[in-house]
């Protein structure tokens, strides 16, 4: 399945097994796998049926109201005092993130260990600090792919791409920021676009494309840029054989185009902000955070572009009460897909 098929797994909620490398004729592949910190279980053939079983009968997956997790809010060794180890071992803090979706991911974790209490999953996590690690991965989202929702990116290039870089000098820069940029497939996106872009124009403007996520495994496999050969579908022939070079474990970005991106650790919610940016991609980060702290982050975007910049965000994301009329000056433009035509909206 490979690192991105476990990261798609694991960020959908789901399980993920591995052989145990001793016990397989080949033992090089679910060693590959285990590397990626990504599996649930390591285990020998006979005893993953057991494990597919049992899985299924937790509330977790049966659905509904995480109940088991719903009963120890605001109790000793509930929820918040879960979430107070993960800042402590690990330097994150995810109470801004959207209750339901923390609730879900705890109880995952308490499916896998078959604990249906929160108060015993609180005692293990303090006795268990790889636990807290694996919490912490699972309350991260990194599912993503290259030019995810194609409609998106070609819209994206025509109506906002396309005026930028007519619009600059021939030394004057590209700023691009891609918030919460998880492996970097959305960044290494971005940077095709505008180097496609600035190509046909025939102009030489420099391009800074600045990636940043809280995710530094993810930020390091964003930098290695080798992606597997299942891409080819996301990406097309020709972007392949222009910005890719093929390699024994699939594609590497080119070195051109992975020099054009500079990768970096951020808090979105806590660290400062870049400036003077040209564009800005959010996409499908605002949806797993609270309502108060999305309406903190459309004024930082506003800060943080030039006038006539440009904030793209998910086809699920809006800015809701933050129109024009408040912090969205009008010196900007927002705009995100259409969910029901699958171009790009913006707001009168």
């Amino acid at each position: 399945m490979g690192t991105l098929g476990a990261r798609a797994v694991r960020g959908a909620g789901g399980l993920v097994i591995a052989q145990d490398p001793q016990t397989a004729q080949f033992g090089d592949m679910p060693r590959s796998a285990v590397a990626t910190g990504l599996v649930d279980f390591v285990l020998s053939p006979n005893r993953m049926p057991e494990a597919l079983l049992t899985y299924p009968w937790h509330p977790y997956v049966r659905g509904g109201e995480p109940e088991a997790v719903l009963e120890g809010t605001g109790k000793p060794g509930g929820l918040q005092d879960i979430l107070s180890l993960v800042m402590t071992q690990r330097g994150r803090d995810f109470r801004f993130y959207k209750k339901s979706m923390v609730l879900r991911r705890v109880e995952r974790r308490m499916g896998l260990h078959r604990i249906s209490d929160v108060a015993r999953y609180y005692d293990l996590l303090r006795q268990d600090t790889d636990e807290v690690t694996q919490l912490f991965k699972d309350l991260l989202i990194n599912v993503t792919s290259f030019f995810r929702d194609t409609e998106a990116f070609k819209d994206l290039r025509q109506k906002a791409i396309a005026p930028l870089v007519r619009s600059k000098q021939a030394d004057e820069p590209l700023r691009i920021w891609i918030a919460g940029c998880s492996s970097g497939e959305e960044a290494y996106s971005l940077a095709m676009l505008m180097m496609e872009e600035i190509t046909e124009v025939r102009k030489n403007c420099p391009m800074q494309v600045f990636a940043t996520d809280i995710d530094e495994e993810a930020l390091e496999f964003a930098r290695q840029g080798i992606y597997p050969e299942s891409i080819a579908v996301d990406v097309g022939p020709e972007r392949l054989s222009r910005f890719f070079i093929r390699e024994d474990q699939g594609y590497q970005v080119s070195k051109s185009l992975r020099k054009s991106v500079v990768f970096t650790v951020q808090n979105l919610i806590t660290d400062p902000p870049f400036s003077k940016m040209d564009l800005i991609s959010c996409r499908n980060l605002l949806i797993y955070l609270d309502t108060d702290t999305q309406q903190k982050l459309i004024p930082l975007f506003t800060f943080a572009l030039n006038p006539g910049g440009y904030l793209f965000l998910g086809k699920s994301e809006g800015i809701g009460g933050l129109g024009r009329r408040s912090h969205w000056t009008g010196r900007n433009i927002l705009f995100y897909p259409s969910k029901e035509k699958g171009g790009i909206t913006m707001p009168d």
